[in-house]
């Protein structure tokens, strides 16, 4: 792919992503005023997955409109997907898993929050005054699925858990219909190496510009098919819902060019 059909698919799905900005400021006003006091704890993490994607979609197109696709930058865009596609599949997972059961649901939760809990815990260790009074606090309101009472103390304490890795969520959905999901760890996984090599080798070990494009619209695809994920589950907005869709379509189409 030359630099200048490079350059034109950019502007496209930057214009994709400005128009979506447009609806999702609304989206997130009425966000604030009906979901204000929401206890569902689904229903807030698809808020807050919302804000997330909001963010790191206009930091995207952000970057096209002053930094194009060049390899200087690659670094920072592939942050922002990767971890705007992990959230994608953490609330696919959760969606998936609460309609399981309470059960499967609390399971999911003290999975994925082990990691972040465990910290908490150390921190709350390293306290010197009111350290169980904290540990209390995180334990009712934060982590309620990791900590149980410890029976000789009264005290709040970790539970041993075993976390679970973004593969094992995305092989959830390998054989069902919609495998979206389980697809989409190809691009987290591809993203995940620039943590761990820099841009020049990467540029070395694949060298395909028209590849890169293709990543980043597949990501795009992921991210909008998570928001609207995230606006079923909040299920009161029919008119962002439809509007994500067209997003979704618009970039299968701009693929379709590469």
């Amino acid at each position: 792919m030359d630099d200048i059909t490079k350059q034109i698919l950019l502007e496209k799905v930057r214009i994709v992503i400005n128009d979506y900005k447009n609806h999702a400021d609304e989206l997130l006003k009425l966000i604030n005023i009906h979901f204000d006091k929401e206890t569902d704890r689904l229903k807030n993490i698809s808020i807050i997955t919302l804000q997330r994607y909001y963010t790191g979609l206009i930091s995207i197109s952000t970057l096209i409109e002053k930094f194009k696709f060049y390899n200087s930058i690659e670094f920072t865009y592939a942050l922002i997907l990767r971890a705007l596609i992990l959230d994608f599949i953490t609330i696919e997972y959760l969606k998936a898993h609460k309609e399981f059961g309470i059960e499967n649901w609390n399971k999911c939760l003290e999975q994925l929050n082990y990691l972040s809990a465990v910290e908490t815990n150390r921190y709350c260790n390293s306290l010197v005054d009111d350290k169980e009074e904290f540990r209390k606090f995180i334990s009712e309101f934060l982590f309620p699925e990791n900590f149980d009472i410890d029976s000789n103390t009264g005290n709040c304490r970790l539970k041993r858990s075993k976390p679970i890795k973004a593969w094992e969520m995305a092989c959830f959905f390998k054989d069902k219909k919609e495998p979206f999901a389980y697809d989409s760890y190809r691009l987290y996984n591809h993203y995940s190496l620039f943590e761990h090599i820099n841009n020049l080798t990467f540029e070395a070990m694949n060298g395909d510009n028209s590849r890169d494009i293709e990543n980043l619209f597949w990501s795009l695809f992921y991210i909008f098919h998570g928001h609207f994920s995230c606006l079923e589950i909040l299920n009161f907005f029919p008119k962002h819902s439809q509007e994500i869709i067209d997003k979704r379509r618009i970039i299968l189409k701009l693929i379709d060019e590469i």
